[in-house]
């Protein structure tokens, strides 16, 4: 502080009344604009969240990774169903991942603005060389690989592709768009980045990121604000594990349908 009292010397930020009003001083460089940037989009409104996993693809079934593969005959009537239960026309506006399988999901529930916005930020974790393997063909061929993964999953890079740190870089505007939102936002995108997401929503530890369960054919909402723990409710829209056959199709005789709460 300066001998006249003023604070012109100093760098720092001011929020008054929770962004209504920012004033920023000397905040030069990358990361102090980046902070400036996300602490005026910051607001005690509640948030509303939800997250889905595309329907289930026919890599799932057969338990390889990556791709853009077509959505099996249980992930198509996936796609077909979300809006309904949840009366999901309401929300502001969705964001899918750019690969083909996700965009049948959020197609399905549109929004008061449009048609859902593609994001290549939401795109699953790239495998690189590994694309279209399943883990025991990579074990069978790359056995220390499979080893340094098993070790350090969420810094593990696979050859040529990515690691979670790679998906935390490509999420931080995602992220920054998202504390800006007034209104519910659908996410519609892959396990490795949801499970990210859910975590930085719930203030879990990143390190537990990829033991995050986020299962197919369920739509998780995440409430919070700025005064009170985030709250999580999960809907199970179905095709279930149960209801689906070894091969991706569906048995009708399962009944699937359900919610529980968390």
């Amino acid at each position: 502080m300066q001998e006249d009292g003023s604070e012109d010397d100093l760098s720092y930020i001011k929020l008054i009344n929770y962004g209504d009003k920012v004033v920023t001083n000397r905040m030069h460089g990358y990361l102090r604009m980046r902070i400036a940037q996300f602490l005026s989009v910051i607001h005690p409104t509640p948030h509303v969240i939800y997250l889905s996993r595309h329907g289930q693809s026919e890599y799932n079934v057969l338990g390889k990774l990556g791709g853009n593969p077509p959505l099996s005959p249980a992930g198509q009537e996936y796609a077909r169903r979300p809006a309904q239960p949840l009366q999901l026309s309401r929300w502001h506006a969705t964001r899918a991942a750019a690969l083909s399988l996700s965009l049948p999901d959020a197609a399905s529930v549109g929004s008061r603005s449009g048609s859902p916005r593609v994001y290549r930020n939401l795109d699953e974790i790239f495998a690189g060389e590994y694309e279209g393997m399943t883990y025991e063909e990579i074990k069978k061929i790359a056995p220390s690989e499979a080893t340094l993964r098993s070790m350090d999953k969420i810094g593990y890079r696979y050859p040529r592709g990515e690691s979670y740190f790679d998906i935390l870089a490509r999420l931080d505007p995602l992220v920054h768009e998202l504390e800006s939102y007034h209104e519910p936002l659908l996410l519609v995108s892959h396990q490795a980045v949801l499970r990210l997401l859910y975590s930085y929503l719930m203030g879990k530890p990143r390190h537990q990121a990829p033991k995050v369960e986020i299962p197919l054919h369920t739509v998780i909402r995440i409430t919070y604000d700025g005064w009170n723990p985030p709250y999580e409710e999960r809907f199970v829209l179905g095709p279930t594990a149960k209801g689906i056959r070894n091969d991706g199709t569906i048995d009708e005789g399962v009944l699937e349908d359900g919610q529980t709460n968390l």
